[in-house]
């Protein structure tokens, strides 16, 4: 993806699935210059700019498909005052022994906030992920056309060979169970 216009990002975000991914992927290479230039006004560490950008990038995404955007100014001015919002809130966080603020996730279920809590914690990333490549390919395929791609359920069925929606969701529900169960089996072995 090259040079996108600002109706090209939000109709692909609309589009979601492997598509959304795209989008993400190039937002993520091409406004990196958004970050570095408010990591350094705010004196923040290199993790620190890392995370604030990933973070702006998931609810910028969240945001746009949500319709939350109205179109009165330019898409990186928009993300703009999202990643400088994030900047201040870790700020914000760092001077407090406040807990840090999370995004409220009303849309999905509680086992879906679950998983994406277990997903954005930075130390489980990668006992997830390797969790998830030992649980066999059914599994794996589905959470990650899920949890990665933002694939729906009617496209996980149809990629997966599945009969329906609920046959995905009933896997995708199973599989999450499993993970949640070899993640704590995991970190009782390490205590």
């Amino acid at each position: 993806m090259e040079n996108l216009t600002d109706q090209e990002i939000i109709d692909n975000i609309l589009k979601g699935g492997k598509t959304r991914n795209e989008v993400a992927m190039y937002l993520l290479k091409n406004w990196n210059g958004f970050g570095i230039k408010l990591a350094k006004k705010y004196h923040l560490t290199s993790e620190q700019q890392k995370d604030v950008y990933t973070d702006a990038i998931v609810k910028f995404i969240s945001q746009v498909d949500q319709g939350q955007f109205k179109g009165e100014s330019k898409l990186s001015s928009y993300f703009f005052s999202i990643l400088n919002n994030r900047c201040v809130d870790v700020l914000r966080s760092a001077s407090s022994n406040k807990n840090k603020a999370t995004q409220e996730l009303h849309e999905y279920t509680l086992v879906e906030r679950k998983a994406f809590e277990l997903i954005e914690q930075k130390d489980l990333s990668d006992q997830v992920k390797l969790v998830i490549q030992q649980m066999g390919d059914n599994c794996k395929k589905v959470l990650l056309d899920w949890g990665f791609y933002g694939y729906d359920m009617t496209e996980i069925a149809n990629r997966q060979n599945l009969s329906n929606a609920e046959s995905a969701r009933s896997i995708k529900y199973k599989c999450m169970k499993k993970l949640r169960a070899l993640l704590a089996e995991k970190n009782l072995k390490n205590e």
